[in-house]
């Protein structure tokens, strides 16, 4: 069979597709890259709202108090528009012009919210208008990016902030006695990383409604906390993950994470892993087991008795 010599014709074909090819992947990584950028800049925002929630709290009495938060209030102008630029940014890049199109229309409504501050409950907090609009509008076009590119990376930050917990607690001398309080030092150190990080969100189910102890919406995780004082407690603590397994069954998140604190080396990681596989635990399911120091448990003194 004869064999067609390549022509100049094909050298520039095969060079066009190259060409092209190489264009689709810097375009790629662009996107990508904005995309980081944007939730950088919506989670600026949702950390100057917490000061300004915490500063509007706890400098009642303050002297130039109000001067003060007029003054963040203005900064936080500055950041949502940063976040606006950012978002904008992303979907240029996108090449999405429709959703490009409603998106500055839909903006409109928000012009002149930039600095509002909303409060909400306890749990909520404080809220921007504006910044809840543009995390909606990442959320609808992340499905777009694999999990690999961004979201895993994320996802390793929260389990490095998980495996870190002991030491810690040991470090700041707050020591945990029960489940709550590992829940309460949990929620400190992740907002830090995670500003949209919630705290017993629901998973709504047909007869009744599951509350994982973290939800952290922008790398659609799940944590759920467990805390073993004994041998006893642990091995609870395994069969209790287990079944909020099924309980997250079919829910809006795309990962979870089981957390166990445990007061001694009752069981190891790879233990607990072997047990939940033989049950046919999700895949995306990971788990994290520490071993930290705990509160001594003071033990009531029986009458009589010296």
């Amino acid at each position: 069979m004869l064999r067609r010599s390549a022509t100049r014709e094909d050298f520039f074909v095969v060079n066009g597709h190259r060409a092209k090819e190489r264009k689709t992947e810097t375009r790629s990584k662009q996107a990508t890259n904005a995309l980081i950028a944007a939730r950088d800049r919506i989670q600026d925002c949702l950390i100057h709202l917490r000061n300004y929630a915490d500063s509007d709290e706890n400098l009642e009495h303050a002297h130039g108090r109000d001067e003060m938060l007029e003054q963040m209030r203005e900064h936080l102008a500055t950041l949502v528009a940063r976040a606006i630029r950012s978002t904008t940014v992303l979907l240029e890049l996108l090449d999405l012009p429709e959703t490009l199109t409603i998106f500055r229309q839909d903006l409109t409504q928000f012009a002149d919210q930039h600095s509002a501050v909303e409060y909400f409950d306890e749990f909520i907090g404080v809220e921007n208008p504006v910044v809840e609009f543009l995390r909606g509008s990442l959320e609808s076009v992340a499905p777009l990016f694999e999990d690999s590119s961004v979201t895993l990376e994320l996802r390793g930050v929260a389990l490095k902030i998980l495996r870190g917990l002991p030491r810690y607690l040991e470090l700041q001398n707050t020591l945990p006695g029960k489940e709550h309080d590992v829940q309460n030092a949990l929620h400190g150190i992740l907002g830090l990383a995670f500003p949209d990080v919630i705290r017993e969100a629901a998973a709504p189910k047909q007869t009744k409604s599951y509350h994982p102890d973290f939800a952290i919406n922008s790398i659609r995780t799940a944590i759920e906390v467990k805390f073993a004082k004994d041998e006893v407690g642990a091995k609870t603590a395994v069969g209790a993950l287990y079944e909020d397994m099924h309980g997250y069954a079919n829910s809006s998140w795309a990962h979870f994470i089981g957390f166990i604190y445990m007061a001694g080396n009752f069981l190891t990681e790879d233990q607990v892993k072997a047990e939940l596989a033989e049950s046919n635990a999700p895949k995306e399911w990971s788990v994290v087991v520490v071993t930290g120091h705990t509160k001594p448990t003071i033990k009531k003194e029986q009458p009589g008795v010296e």
